[in-house]
């Protein structure tokens, strides 16, 4: 019973994204594509972190506790806040900005990174982190998850400006979720 709601919990889930993702990116006031992650992300990470400041607490609050388990709650608290504060900072801080010309990604934790179109010259989807990554001429790397609003428009002007389709790159229909 319990492996079948975790199964309902992920399908959920994947269909929530997936439905989002397939919506058609925002576009800012100079006609750009903008591309960002979806609201769950942050919810995510406030629950997360939520959890990790739950756990830490019960240092304060708990009596005869024995160091091994401030080390596990710190250990605990270390994981669940991180991961919020990083799902966080993803939600609010990674975007993709593209035009007919380049395309722009921004990070939290990095520096805008700008290419352009046609110096793109290899692309590959890493299905472990869910994110297309893109090369240029030059080395340079950005990558895109699956998983912003408006990644099929994104996909298929890349397959328009390059020799990259969806195939070539093995990226997962996200659509097929959704149908």
């Amino acid at each position: 019973m319990d492996q079948a709601l975790i199964f309902i919990l992920i399908l959920l889930v994947l269909v929530t994204l997936s439905i989002a993702t397939n919506k058609n990116p925002e576009i800012d006031k100079d006609g750009k594509y903008v591309l960002l992650m979806h609201r769950f992300y942050l919810i995510t990470g406030v629950v997360s972190f939520l959890l990790g400041v739950t756990i830490a607490s019960i240092c304060f609050f708990a009596d005869g506790m024995d160091a091994a388990a401030y080390i596990i709650i710190a250990i605990m608290f270390g994981f669940f806040g991180v991961f919020g504060i990083y799902y966080i900072n993803e939600y609010r801080f990674h975007k993709v900005v593209f035009d007919e010309n380049k395309i722009q990604v921004f990070k939290a934790y990095s520096k805008e990174i700008t290419v352009n179109w046609n110096e793109i010259e290899s692309g590959k989807f890493n299905s472990m982190s869910w994110m297309l990554v893109l090369k240029n001429k030059n080395g340079t790397k950005i990558k895109i998850h699956l998983f912003m609003i408006g990644f099929p428009k994104f996909v298929e002007i890349l397959s328009e400006k390059t020799d990259l389709t969806e195939k070539i790159l093995k990226i997962p229909n996200v659509k097929s979720f959704t149908n």
